[in-house]
């Protein structure tokens, strides 16, 4: 009787060399190991597939290197701010953001370095040209994203309310709006409102005030379900 000791496979969207990997698994600490999957290019996987219904046998050899560190297993998210400077508004917050995780088998700069740079210019711009902004402006870079959102939901539960009982926290009343980017490079086009029904009316006319000086900045769309670049 033979014993798998790993799986192959592939995704439908990789081609011509490029690999789509899923995840790899627990993150919990003391969590199992996960049983072995290697993802191969469809050109590959299909050249297999080919050999085999022919009847060919076919041998691989393969070289994992996979490490799980579980010797610290706390997030850290890094925040900063620009302090308000309006007597009434300072106190209230608008939020900007990204995650400084990424992939556990990419390098991680679509996903999401390139989100972290946008938010980081723009905190440098607003600082270099001696900005007094009426609110506070403050930045946050999360991390444990690709776990399931670790970060950013550890501090809203700390910060502002916790989801789970919707109890709001004084800092809850002068929390404004959070901008986040994390669907990859390019101009942005647009937001996408995680599908919060509520928000839509508001959101567009926010952006449609902020932007309407600057021209090279068209924000066509906003949308409830996620499309690229918004």
């Amino acid at each position: 009787m033979s014993t798998a000791i790993a799986v192959l496979s592939q995704t439908p969207p990789g081609h011509d060399g490029t690999l789509f990997v899923q995840g790899g698994g627990s993150y919990q600490a003391g969590a199992p190991a996960n049983f072995l999957d290697i993802v191969i290019a469809m050109e590959d996987y299909m050249t297999i597939v080919r050999l085999l219904k022919a009847g060919t046998p076919v041998t691989l050899e393969t070289d994992v290197k996979t490490a799980f560190h579980s010797e610290d297993t706390k997030g850290y998210n890094v925040i900063a701010e620009i302090k308000g400077t309006d007597k009434k508004l300072k106190d209230e917050v608008v939020m900007l953001g990204g995650h400084l995780d990424s992939w556990h088998s990419a390098t991680g700069a679509t996903d999401n370095a390139a989100g972290c740079t946008v938010m980081m210019e723009a905190i440098r711009i607003l600082k270099t040209l001696g900005v007094k902004p009426r609110r506070t402006i403050r930045i946050a870079l999360w991390s444990g994203e690709e776990e399931g959102l670790l970060g950013s939901r550890g501090y809203v539960k700390k910060t502002f309310a916790d989801p789970a009982t919707m109890q709001l926290l004084p800092a809850h009343q002068t929390f404004d709006a959070y901008f986040n980017i994390d669907n990859g490079t390019g101009k942005v086009h647009g937001i996408y409102l995680q599908g919060n029904e509520a928000c839509p009316d508001s959101s567009s006319s926010r952006m449609r005030s902020s932007t309407a000086h600057v021209p090279t900045i068209p924000i066509w769309t906003h949308t409830i379900t996620c499309v690229k670049t918004t």
